[in-house]
C-alpha cells in the first residue's frame, strides 16, 4: 500500500475498530494494521475472527484495560524491586482479567478458543496468595501475616491505652488552666496534648511543635514518653513486616514471570479479535475466498454501513481476460466511491479482515495495492497537482503479476483532453504489460473506446438517469457519459446559457449527443425491462419454492396415508383370520358333539376321564390347544401355561384374557 492510504478514508474503519478496544495498547496497535505476509495468514485471520464472533453471539465480553500498566509493574518484577500495596492492586486486576478470559475460553468450543486457552495459565493460586494480603482499596491487610497481626493488635491495645491516659488528663481539672483544647492531637506520630503558651513550665513533658499563632504548644507527657517510643517502634516493625511480605510475594510473581508474560501476549490479541469481530458484525462483513480473480457480489462501502447510510450494493469480476476497468459516468455519479469501495475490500482482505460483500465472493491476495484517488500536490519536492499525479502513475508502473493492483481516480484529468488520452492510454498498456490488474475512472470519451473488444480493458459505468440522477449501480460492459449539459440544468443553470453553450459545439458533437441522447432513452428502457424480468423472475422462483414445499408435502402425506391403510388391511386380515380358524374349530366341535351324543353311553365315559386333574391338564392342554370356555360361552386358544393361581391366558376373539383352568374343556380337531 503506497502512502495515499488517507485518500481510501482508512482512518474512519481504523477509528471505529479503536474504539472497540479495551486498552490503548491495543488501540495503538490497530493503527498499525497493514497487509499479512500471506495468504494462508489472512485466511487464518477470517477463522478466528468467526470463531469470535460466535462467542460474541452468546453475550460475552472480555476485559483488558490492565493491559496498559502491565510494563510497569512487570519491570519491577524482572528487576526483584520491591513493589508497593498500591502496585499488587493493579497486578491482580491484571490477574482478575486473565482468569475471566480463561473461564470464557475454556467454555467454548470454537478452534480459537481451544487454541488460546492452552497458552493462558491459571492464575487462581497467585490471586488467593494477594487476596490474603491486600484488601478491595489496595491496602494491607492485618491479617496478612501472623506476625504483621500481632504487631498490629499490640500498636491498637498500647494506642487505646495511651489515649485513655490522654483523655483522663483533658477532663482533670487540675489541667483547665493549662490546657488550650480539650482533645488529644499527634505530632511526628506521637500523641500529645495542646498546652498554652506560657504555661508549658507547668506541665511535665516533652515540647513536639507550636501553633501558627504561637498561643498553643503540642507537648507529649514525660509518663508516656515510653509508651510512645514504643508505639513508634511498632509501627517501624509493621513497616518492616509489610516489606517483607511484599518481598516473598514479588519473589512469588517473579517464578511465574513467563507465565505473566505470555499471557499478556494472549490478553493483547483477545483485544484486538474481539474488536475485529465487533466491526465484522456491525458491517455484516463475510469472509472472502482468495483466488486468482476476482468475484464480489453486493459489494458496499464499509463506511457508508457505519454512517447508516443506505450503501448500494455492487457486483464486478475481474479475471485474466478482463483485467483493467475503465470506468465513466458523470460527476456525482458515484465513481470515487466505488473505487473507494473495492480498494477497501482489496486492503481489508489483506489485512485478514471480513469485508462488505455477500458470500462465496472470491478476491486475489493483492501484495501490492496502488492508489491514486485524487489530485495531490506535494510542496516539499515543488510537483503540482499534474506533476504528482504523473508522478504517482508512474510510480505504479513499478509493480508486476497478478497480485498487484493499481487504482486512479480521473486519470490525467487536468491538462490537455488530447495529452491527456496519449498519456493515459501509454500508461494504461503498460500496466497492461505488466499483467496488473487495474481500476481507473475517466471522462476522457476518446480513451473510452479506443480498445479493442478483445482486449483485457472492459467498460463500466454507473446508472445515471436524466430525470432522477444516479443510482449508483454499476453496469458493467458498458462506458457512461458525463452528462455534463444535464448536471448543469439539474444544479439550476438557465436555458439560455445551456442553448448559448450548446451553439458552441460543432456539429460533430451534436450529432453525437443526439446519438447518445437515443442510446440513453433505450439503455433506459432496457434497464427498466431488467428490472420487471429480475421481479418476474424472483416472483417465480418464490412460487417455485411454494410448489415445491406443497408437493413435498403431500408426498409426506400420501406416504403416511397409504402406511396407515396398509397397517389398518393387514390388522383386518389378521382378526378375519382368527374369525375363520374361530369358526372352523366351533364347527369341528359342534360336529364332534353330535357324533358323541349319538355314541352309546359307556363309549362317552370313556372319552374322557372321569376326573380332570391339574396334571392332567397340564399335560394335555398345552400352548395353541383349542378350547372352550365355559363361563363366558366362548372358545379360545391357549397361550401359556397355567400360573399359581390356577390362571391361563387365552387368545379368545382377538383378545388376550385370562381364565381358571377348571373352566375350559378341550375342543378336539
Amino acid at each position: 500500500m503506497n502512502e495515499n492510504l488517507n485518500t481510501l478514508n482508512w482512518s474512519g474503519i481504523s477509528q471505529y475498530l479503536s474504539e472497540r478496544c479495551s486498552s490503548q495498547l491495543a488501540k495503538n496497535l490497530i493503527s498499525k494494521i497493514a497487509p499479512l505476509d500471506s495468504q494462508e495468514s489472512a485466511e487464518q485471520s477470517f477463522k478466528d475472527i468467526k470463531d469470535v464472533q460466535n462467542i460474541l453471539k452468546n453475550k460475552l465480553q472480555i476485559h483488558a484495560k490492565s493491559l496498559d500498566e502491565f510494563e510497569d509493574w512487570f519491570c519491577l518484577i524482572l528487576k526483584s524491586h520491591n513493589i508497593k500495596s498500591t502496585t499488587l492492586h493493579t497486578i491482580i486486576l491484571f490477574l482478575y482479567e486473565i482468569q475471566h478470559l480463561k473461564l470464557i475460553l475454556d467454555s467454548q468450543s470454537e478452534p480459537w478458543a481451544k487454541k488460546y486457552t492452552k497458552k493462558l495459565f491459571s492464575p487462581v493460586n497467585i490471586i488467593k496468595k494477594i487476596q490474603l494480603i491486600i484488601s478491595e482499596d489496595g491496602s494491607i491487610k492485618t491479617t496478612a501475616s501472623p506476625q504483621l497481626l500481632l504487631l498490629y493488635k499490640e500498636k491498637q491495645n498500647l494506642s487505646h491505652n495511651i489515649q485513655k491516659r490522654l483523655d483522663k488528663m483533658v477532663k482533670d481539672y487540675d489541667m483547665e488552666n493549662i490546657i488550650q483544647d480539650k482533645f488529644v492531637t499527634t505530632r511526628e506520630g506521637r500523641l500529645v496534648l495542646p498546652i498554652k503558651s506560657g504555661m508549658q513550665h507547668n506541665f511535665t513533658g516533652i515540647i513536639h511543635d507550636s501553633s501558627n499563632t504561637q498561643k498553643t504548644v503540642f507537648m507529649e507527657p514525660q509518663d508516656l514518653v515510653n509508651n510512645n517510643n514504643r508505639l513508634t517502634e511498632l509501627s517501624k516493625n509493621i513497616d518492616k513486616e509489610i516489606i517483607n511480605i511484599l518481598s516473598i510475594i514479588s519473589s512469588d510473581l517473579y517464578q511465574i514471570r513467563h507465565e505473566l508474560k505470555q499471557s499478556h501476549w494472549v490478553l493483547l490479541q483477545s483485544d484486538l479479535i474481539f474488536a475485529k469481530a465487533k466491526l465484522a458484525t456491525d458491517l455484516k462483513a463475510s469472509p472472502v475466498l482468495f483466488s486468482k480473480q476476482i468475484k464480489l457480489f453486493n459489494l458496499k462501502h464499509p463506511l457508508l454501513i457505519i454512517k447508516q447510510v443506505n450503501a448500494i450494493g455492487n457486483d464486478i469480476s475481474l479475471n485474466d481476460d478482463k483485467r483493467i476497468l475503465l470506468l465513466s459516468g458523470p460527476n456525482a455519479g458515484g465513481k470515487t466511491t466505488f473505487l473507494q469501495s473495492f480498494a477497501l475490500a482489496a486492503y481489508m482482505a489483506s489485512c485478514g479482515l471480513p469485508i462488505c460483500v455477500s458470500k462465496n465472493s472470491e478476491i486475489i491476495f493483492f501484495k501490492n495495492i496502488h492508489l491514486i484517488l485524487n489530485d495531490e500536490q506535494s510542496l516539499s519536492q515543488g510537483l503540482s497537482s499534474f506533476s504528482s499525479h504523473i508522478s504517482s502513475l508512474n510510480q505504479a508502473c513499478k509493480l508486476k503479476g497478478h497480485q498487484s493492483l493499481v487504482i486512479v481516480d480521473e486519470i490525467c484529468s487536468s491538462t490537455n483532453p488530447e495529452e491527456a488520452v496519449a498519456i493515459s492510454k501509454s500508461f494504461i498498456e503498460h500496466y497492461l504489460s505488466q499483467n496488473i490488474f487495474s481500476l481507473i475512472s475517466s471522462h476522457l470519451s476518446q480513451l473510452k473506446y479506443s480498445w479493442k473488444d478483445s482486449s483485457p480493458i472492459f467498460h463500466g459505468s454507473l446508472n445515471f438517469s436524466k430525470k432522477t440522477g444516479p443510482d449508483y449501480k454499476f453496469n458493467p460492459g458498458s462506458p457512461g457519459e458525463s452528462f455534463a449539459f444535464d448536471i448543469a440544468k439539474q444544479v439550476g443553470v438557465s436555458d439560455s446559457i445551456l442553448k448559448k453553450a450548446l451553439s458552441f459545439l460543432s456539429p460533430e458533437q451534436k450529432n453525437y449527443f443526439k446519438a447518445l441522447k437515443d442510446l440513453e432513452e433505450n439503455k433506459h428502457q432496457m434497464l427498466k425491462t431488467k428490472d420487471n424480468l429480475e421481479k418476474e423472475i424472483k416472483t417465480w422462483k418464490k412460487n417455485n419454492q411454494i410448489l415445491d414445499k406443497e408437493k413435498k408435502d403431500f408426498t409426506e402425506y400420501k406416504k403416511d396415508k397409504l402406511q396407515k391403510v396398509i397397517e389398518d388391511a393387514e390388522c383386518d386380515i389378521q382378526d378375519f383370520i382368527s374369525e375363520q380358524k374361530t369358526r372352523k374349530n366351533v364347527f369341528k366341535y359342534e360336529e364332534l358333539k353330535k357324533m358323541k351324543e349319538n355314541l352309546p353311553i359307556i363309549i362317552k365315559e370313556n372319552l374322557q376321564p372321569k376326573e380332570k386333574t391339574l396334571d392332567y391338564f397340564k399335560n394335555h392342554y398345552t400352548t395353541g390347544t383349542k378350547v372352550f370356555i365355559s363361563g363366558l360361552n366362548r372358545y379360545g386358544i391357549i397361550q401359556g401355561k397355567v400360573n399359581s393361581k390356577g390362571e391361563v391366558s387365552l387368545l379368545s376373539q382377538s383378545m388376550q384374557i385370562t381364565v381358571h383352568w377348571t373352566s375350559l374343556q378341550k375342543i378336539e380337531n
